[in-house]
């Protein structure tokens, strides 16, 4: 009978012993295996002794472990807290004693599998708060090919903040090529140690895997052809990392500054027909002399761009530029004819645009120069919806009569889709500010670049310059960003001229209403406000 009751109590203390074991299988998630909310909320104390077994499916993974939470009994001395209260981590292939208060409790094991054991005095005991994933290298990547024309991809995760996320990419570009990186990460912040714990940022650009976290900018140029780039979040944090990943041709992170502007013979652009037609005669340029852009020269030529508007008060006097796109139809900034700080409604009887001229101040002398009547403006509704902004930046006058056209004064091309122009040079025009602050009173004309949105401005509505050499600035608003379509050889606008960044036009970038956004807007005004009137674009 004795033994029975011995064999009794050893079994229920089996029973007892075993219900505080526990086990958790890893993958790549985090795992709350030792969470405060399990225990009672009248006691959050861990006492006695508990073990929580760890293990992975994955034979070359390793497992993490990291507490948010990790205090246990303090004594006079290490020896004596440990005496009450200690978890002991066993890898299999060590085992490490932890005591006391551990702030920031981060550990990564040799092998797939872990046991942690708490072991406590009757008096002793603890707040636990832990975390353990598996640590494997990872076998899926989401694959970016950066071509030449197209080397240009933005990276941005968590897509939800506050995830337990993990997501990475694999970045190629084509044999003769680098690939450039810049990110700007908002992590939470490495342990004491120094190493990154929860949220990390992992690249390896052909040299081994870097790895940080916390808030800052990160920039890097891969070895070769390849590059990796992985991301991973801890749940609760609000963490999220942007990236621009390019391919490049130079030594600069950005493409565009590896290109520079080669000079060009401008002397047949828009002159001869192309091998597409256009559904009416525009993008027109008038011969002159063969005469080479060079930066922000003055237009060789009278009347050289048929297209060209100078907006102008009633008096007297240029304030903005436009471009024809019907007889009596001119497109123009709505900052032109509205007030950015007031949003008024715009007043016809303000503007008197000038068409077929070249100084401002003068007749041309072909003899058509025209002073145009103006009957109505149209101006998106979005623009009057927040006063100061520039968003919706355009605006159509409708005229009392048409325009005459001839040689010297007519339509710009139009287009309802984005041409391959990203990095490439297009043409600016006007009569604004030039380099010594003055105003010019002729035509001038100069290279401008085009960047990809990521850029600078990932606004569909707007398109975005590099400022370089020569840019836009005021008196140039309204203006159009015209490009030569090779196939029709025809100068085509793709945005008009609205804002740039710092003081007297010197900041980095500068900025056009997208025309092409804007096309079916300008077609359904054209279309409301005349009968046979339409854009003019490529068949």
């Amino acid at each position: 009978m004795l033994q029975l009751c011995l064999f009794l109590a050893s079994f229920a203390a089996f029973l007892a012993s075993s219900d505080q074991q526990q086990l958790f299988k890893l993958r790549d998630k985090w795992v709350a295996f030792i969470d405060q909310l399990e225990q009672k909320q009248y006691d959050k104390r861990w006492q006695g002794n508990h073990t929580w077994r760890l293990v992975t499916p994955y034979p070359d993974s390793k497992i993490k472990v990291c507490c948010l939470d990790f205090r246990l009994s303090l004594a006079g001395d290490l020896e004596s807290s440990c005496s009450h209260a200690r978890v002991i981590v066993d890898d299999g292939v060590s085992k490490k004693r932890f005591c006391e208060s551990q702030h920031n409790f981060h550990i990564i094991g040799e092998s797939s599998k872990m046991t942690i054991d708490l072991l406590t005095s009757e008096v002793g005991g603890g707040f636990l708060e832990c975390y353990a994933k598996s640590v494997q290298q990872l076998r899926d990547y989401e694959t970016i090919d950066l071509l030449s024309e197209t080397g240009i991809r933005g990276i941005s995760f968590p897509y939800v903040k506050g995830l337990d996320s993990d997501k990475a990419w694999k970045i190629r570009t084509t044999s003769d090529r680098k690939i450039s990186l810049q990110c700007q990460k908002r992590l939470e912040g490495p342990l004491d140690s120094g190493v990154c714990a929860k949220d990390i940022l992992t690249i390896d650009a052909g040299d081994g895997p870097k790895v940080s976290c916390d808030y800052g900018p990160v920039t890097m140029v891969s070895k070769g052809t390849e590059m990796t780039v992985r991301v991973e979040t801890f749940k609760g944090t609000d963490s999220n990392v942007d990236c621009v990943v390019q391919s490049i041709s130079g030594p600069n992170l950005n493409e565009a500054d590896n290109i520079k502007y080669v000079e060009e013979d401008s002397s047949e652009q828009g002159v001869s027909p192309g091998t597409k037609r256009t559904t009416c005669p525009c993008g027109r340029a008038n011969r002159d002399s063969g005469s080479r852009i060079i930066n922000g020269t003055e237009v060789n030529g009278v009347s050289k761009y048929p297209f060209m508007v100078s907006m102008q008060y009633p008096g007297g006097g240029h304030f903005c530029g436009g471009s024809i796109i019907s007889p009596i139809h001119i497109l123009t900034a709505a900052h032109c004819v509205s007030q950015r700080a007031l949003k008024n409604r715009p007043n016809p009887e303000e503007l008197s645009p000038r068409v077929g001229i070249h100084n401002i101040y003068e007749q041309a002398a072909h003899g058509e120069s025209q002073k145009l009547t103006v009957k109505e403006v149209h101006v998106p509704e979005e623009w009057f919806a927040v006063k100061g902004s520039l968003a919706a930046d355009i605006a159509i006058l409708v005229l009392e009569t048409p325009i005459k056209f001839s040689k010297w004064v007519g339509p710009v091309c139009l287009t309802p889709t984005h041409p391959p122009i990203i990095n490439k040079f297009i043409k600016a025009m006007g009569w604004g500010q030039i380099e010594n602050r003055g105003y010019t009173d002729v035509l001038r004309e100069a290279p401008v670049q085009v960047l990809d949105p990521l850029l600078c401005n990932k606004d569909p509505r707007e398109i975005c310059f590099k400022n370089g050499v020569t840019s836009t600035c005021y008196g140039d608003s309204g203006g159009p960003y015209v490009y030569v379509d090779p196939e029709t050889n025809r100068y085509t606008q793709v945005g008009l001229v609205s804002y740039g960044f710092g003081q007297d036009c010197s900041g980095r970038f500068f900025i056009g209403t997208n025309t092409i956004h804007w096309f079916g807007w300008i077609q359904k005004i054209i279309s409301a406000t005349s009968r046979g009137y339409g854009v003019c674009q490529k068949e």
